[in-house]
């Protein structure tokens, strides 16, 4: 599997960057993670959003949606684009995709199946909005993205059996809000042996969460906007 970071801040992007969004590819299947503000002209560059199998949506914050209400523009014509999202609870952002017929709309809560070449399963997370964490395996490797989550239950199962944990890095110093503190979640990250890349960052200045984690976990990655990883 390789990783593409079209957008790595939140809950705005910083001067010349973008809010959260992943594309993951393997052979012919691709789906993408997010679709936060200035993700999509990124995504244009790579590949067709057509050709996607999928689109997933952690929650439905505007960092990580907004690009949506211009995807449905692109998509205008075009056969409908399969959308998992939260759907338990009805918000004005939803009502708004719901009212878009490039989108094919499915409850992303409880989800653990086949899309394309991937194997994707969804774990609830706890934000002030529902959200949820992406588990997905193909090739023999696993990639979980957290999504934003403060510490709960479901980041052990979660983690269990991950390659790369791609972690929301949006609280570095541990102050209270939604957003787990860097050093707790990199611990967690450490404990399961899991690779951890660092990204939802919140601040141009990466350093303090880069050295919070790297307190507890040997190995982390600050990932780039732009940059292909492989899983």
């Amino acid at each position: 599997m390789e990783l593409t970071v079209l957008g790595k801040y939140g809950p705005y992007a910083q001067p010349g960057g973008a809010t959260s969004g992943y594309l993951l590819e393997s052979g012919a299947s691709a789906v993408v993670m997010d679709l936060g503000a200035g993700t999509l002209a990124r995504l244009l560059a790579r590949r067709p959003p057509e050709t996607l199998d999928a689109l997933f949506l952690s929650h439905l914050h505007a960092d990580h949606m907004s690009d949506m209400l211009t995807l449905r523009y692109y998509l205008s014509g075009k056969p409908a684009l399969k959308v998992f999202l939260p759907m338990e609870k009805p918000c004005p952002e939803l009502e708004l995709l719901r009212a878009c017929p490039a989108f094919e709309l499915r409850e992303i809560a409880g989800l653990d199946e086949r899309v394309g070449l991937f194997q994707v399963r969804s774990f609830a997370m706890t934000h002030p909005v529902p959200s949820y964490a992406l588990k997905i395996r193909e090739g023999g490797r696993t990639l979980l993205y957290t999504a934003d989550s403060t510490l709960n239950d479901n980041w052990a199962p979660a983690l269990e059996g991950a390659d790369v944990c791609l972690m929301d890095a949006a609280n570095p110093e541990g102050l209270p809000g939604p957003h787990i503190p860097v050093r707790e979640g990199a611990g967690l990250v450490a404990g399961s042996g899991a690779a951890l890349w660092l990204t939802h960052f919140s601040s141009v200045d990466e350093g303090p969460a880069v050295r919070a984690a790297s307190e507890v976990c040997p190995e982390v990655l600050a990932v780039e906007e732009g940059r292909t990883y492989r899983v």
